[in-house]
């Protein structure tokens, strides 16, 4: 019996069938079916190839000739870096936590059709990663198979996914954050007076310890920043990367919004910082018209140029060594002061709104900082049982 044709190209005969495969959005917003041809010999085999094809998209795949590192690479470097829905910080973090921790798993080397929920869930929990890097791989990857499932590619299988819960040691049943000793903060500021030539970094630090801003948001004020109010945070110096096939080339320093809206805020200064900003702009001034550049920013290299976080970092650390300081982060500044307002008896709703966060309960898991002193005392308050 001779095999049924209903269909014909470059010569030769087979058998079409039409089927739906699923539904989209059209560019009105409006769910249209999206359909699909299977060609065979004969009926049979065409209703087989569909079949097949379902069965894949099924586990998660439409075509068997994908491989997760390839298309991803492809989709990270041709789609998700020019996403202007996305911060330039945020893909920066993504990425980086993808490439250090993710694409080092056998994962990224799997045809997509043998990769389901369960086996990006099993590299998950066995993941050797902070738990904010899975955090932001998760995102990366609820977002690269929305485009898998939107081009075709494959069915979106992340909606069951979860970010495993970090397991704490019986000994780190408190969170604990660095900050710097009273002994400590006299030595750095002291210090100063005998390395007036770190100018550089020395209204920064006391500007860090004074206000408890985030050093990216320091290093993009501007002298019109300080008002009789105080200080206004509105902005923050980034690294904004380049990337060629998924991986950062170069970047460049550039301004951008704050890290949250909570972030905008104006922190009252006390005579301290306004007498030592005095001093940094006459020196400031002086060294703008040596070096021959003009600049409304209160931190330039010695050209003019926005400051690098890492060199700040590293110009910090030479001068702790040399007041002979355990070197700590330029954060270490914020944390002290949180700690230092909230042990001041300062109300956890003003630490915060000095702080920029979010939530409140973010001030109260790390800056509230208890003493051991204050628990006994709470304890021994209680009242005692009758004898």
């Amino acid at each position: 019996m001779a095999n049924k044709t209903n269909y014909t190209i470059n010569g030769k005969k087979y058998y079409r069938i039409t089927k739906t495969i699923g539904r989209k959005l059209n560019e009105n917003g409006v769910e249209i079916p999206v359909r699909k041809q299977f060609l065979g010999k004969n009926k049979k085999e065409a209703q087989e190839k569909y079949e097949e094809y379902m069965a894949n998209q099924a586990h998660g795949l439409v075509s068997s000739k994908h491989y997760f590192g390839i298309t991803a690479d492809d989709w990270i470097y041709n789609f998700f870096i020019h996403d202007g829905r996305v911060k330039d910080s945020t893909k920066q973090l993504y990425i980086l936590h993808w490439n250090n921790y993710l694409k080092k798993t056998d994962l990224y080397h799997m045809p997509l059709s043998e990769i389901s929920a369960a086996t990006i869930q099993n590299v998950y929990n066995e993941l050797d990663a902070p738990l904010s890097a899975i955090k932001s791989i998760n995102k990366l990857m609820k977002k690269f198979y929305r485009y898998l499932e939107h081009e075709g590619y494959a069915r979106n299988i992340t909606a069951s996914l979860v970010v495993p819960k970090a397991i704490k040691s019986i000994d780190d049943e408190e969170d604990v954050i660095v900050t710097w000793t009273d002994d400590e903060i006299n030595k750095i500021m002291s210090g100063f007076e005998s390395a007036d030539s770190r100018s550089r970094i020395r209204f920064l630090i006391i500007l860090g310890y004074h206000t408890g801003a985030r050093i990216s948001e320091l290093l993009a004020l501007r002298y019109s920043d300080i008002t009789d109010s105080g200080i206004r945070i509105n902005k923050q110096v980034i690294s904004r990367a380049t990337f060629k096939q998924g991986e950062k080339n170069s970047y460049t320093l550039d301004l951008d919004t704050p890290k949250s809206k909570s972030s905008y805020r104006t922190i009252p200064i006390n005579e301290t910082v306004r007498e030592e900003l005095l001093r940094h702009r006459i020196w400031h001034v002086k060294e703008m018209k040596e070096n021959g550049y003009e600049s409304d920013f209160i931190f330039t290299t010695k050209t003019g140029g926005l400051c690098d976080q890492r060199n700040i970092t590293r110009a910090c650390r030479r001068y702790y060594e040399r007041i002979g300081v355990e070197p700590k982060g330029f954060h270490t500044y914020r944390h002290t002061f949180g700690t230092t307002l909230c042990r001041n008896g300062i109300s956890i709703q003003t630490a915060s709104a000095l702080l920029g966060h979010e939530d409140i309960s973010v001030t109260a898991k790390y800056y509230v900082d208890i003493g051991l002193d204050q628990k006994q005392e709470a304890v021994d308050s209680l009242v005692r049982l009758p004898a």
